[in-house]
C-alpha cells in the first residue's frame, strides 16, 4: 500500500500497490512471448510465470512493457 499525503505532509489516503499480473496481462505475455524468453528456451507458457524486467521495489511497474515470461528455471 502506499501513502497519499498533502503538501503538508498529513495522511490524505491510501493506494494499494498492484504486484500481481491480471489474468488480462497474463493472456497478452502468453500472446507476445510464446512462452519463456530467454534464448534457447523453448518451455511453454504453462511453465513460465510473469518477470518484473524493472523491479517493483526500483520502480518498475506492473505493466506490459515492463513484463517477460520466464520459465521457473530462468526466473
Amino acid at each position: 500500500t502506499r501513502v497519499l499525503l498533502t503538501p503538508l505532509g498529513q495522511v490524505r489516503g491510501f493506494e494499494p500497490l498492484r504486484d500481481s499480473v491480471t489474468p488480462a496481462q497474463r493472456r497478452s505475455l502468453v500472446a507476445r512471448d510464446l512462452g519463456c524468453v530467454v534464448r534457447g528456451c523453448t518451455r511453454p507458457p504453462a511453465m513460465c510465470d510473469a518477470h518484473h524486467l524493472r523491479r517493483r521495489a526500483d520502480g518498475g511497474a506492473t505493466a506490459l512493457d515492463n513484463l517477460v515470461l520466464l520459465c521457473r528455471r530462468h526466473h
